[in-house]
């Protein structure tokens, strides 16, 4: 097993990045998709309650602080959720994290509370589900496990270390709480990063169906992170990338298709899509990926730290 530390897993991503990528993009999809239909299929509301999430799974692993054994397991989770004083927070803090302005991040908010997603205390706002919703996120949360597990044990595969599925998702639920901080904290960045360029998640879902369309023959033809955005072949034969209707992305994400239709062409407009005039199908637009090429570096980044976190997590694990 080679040295693990965060360039070499960066260097292990790009080197294979047409095949690990896709795996991303597939729980990138799921993730956005999910968080879109739990919030009131509005992901601006959802990227607040993930921050809130986040928040309170940190504040379950400063129980460590006094307590080796305490447990935070998946199983246990909600019993800490009532046992935990959450951080409450302010407005301003909401919008200074999820780059969102204070008013959108007001409207919001208000929205989230009327539903009785989060709370407020004379203190600030905190995360507070209903019963239903908490059985339906552990259902949601199991889907999830399964998926990133996936994604570790392929990019694990890649880096020479041996984990089995059942090894990896056994370890994720133990210690639940520790994981998903560091992955919600991983995903709140990936968020943050793609609102500060596009200004609409919900583009950004669009582009994801679009990517994991063309991933396929990416795929095929393993394609490096360099090579993925510089491809000449592609480049040549644009159209021969698969392609997907407004009408299927609406289908997969439930986004409405009058919707899809609008930001499909406002992607097309900004050249990051492509859309054949005969067909009315939209593709990746390689040349416009090309100028978000440091986005795109930034989310390696940053994922690669999560990974770090996890891999070590897991050695640590099988080696105890």
């Amino acid at each position: 097993m080679m040295k693990l530390n965060k360039e070499v897993i960066e260097k292990i991503y790009k080197e294979n990045f047409s095949n690990v990528h896709l795996e991303f993009n597939k729980i990138q999809s799921y993730f956005l998709i999910e968080v879109y239909k739990r919030y009131n299929k509005d992901l601006d509301k959802a990227n607040i309650v993930l921050m809130f999430a986040k928040n309170l799974h940190h504040e379950i692993l400063r129980q460590r602080d006094s307590d080796l054994d305490y447990d935070i397991s998946f199983d246990s989770f909600w019993i800490n959720h009532l046992k935990i004083n959450q951080k409450k927070l302010k407005l301003i803090n909401i919008s200074s994290a999820t780059k969102l302005p204070k008013e959108t991040t007001r409207r919001k908010i208000q929205n989230l509370l009327r539903n009785k997603i989060l709370k407020k205390s004379n203190n600030g706002i905190y995360w507070s589900p209903l019963e239903p919703d908490k059985q339906s996120y552990n259902i949601i949360i199991e889907k999830h496990i399964d998926i990133l597990t996936s994604l570790i044990r392929n990019l694990a595969d890649k880096l020479k270390i041996e984990f089995s599925v059942e090894f990896i998702k056994k370890e994720i639920k133990k210690n639940f709480s520790f994981y998903w901080y560091h992955y919600l904290s991983a995903q709140s960045k990936y968020m943050s990063l793609w609102q500060k360029e596009l200004k609409d998640l919900e583009m950004l879902l669009l582009c994801i169906e679009c990517e994991v369309q063309a991933s396929s023959i990416y795929k095929k033809n393993s394609i490096t992170f360099e090579n993925h955005y510089i491809n000449k072949k592609a480049k040549r034969n644009s159209f021969s990338i698969p392609s997907i209707s407004a009408t299927s992305i609406s289908d997969v994400t439930g986004l409405p298709r009058a919707t899809c239709i609008r930001k499909l062409e406002k992607l097309n407009t900004m050249k990051m899509l492509k859309k054949d005039n005969i067909t009315k199908r939209y593709l990746i637009d390689t040349d416009g990926f090309s100028s978000l090429k440091e986005t795109s570096d930034s989310i390696i980044k940053e994922f690669s730290d999560f990974y770090l976190i996890v891999l070590r997590g897991l050695i640590r694990e099988k080696n105890l």
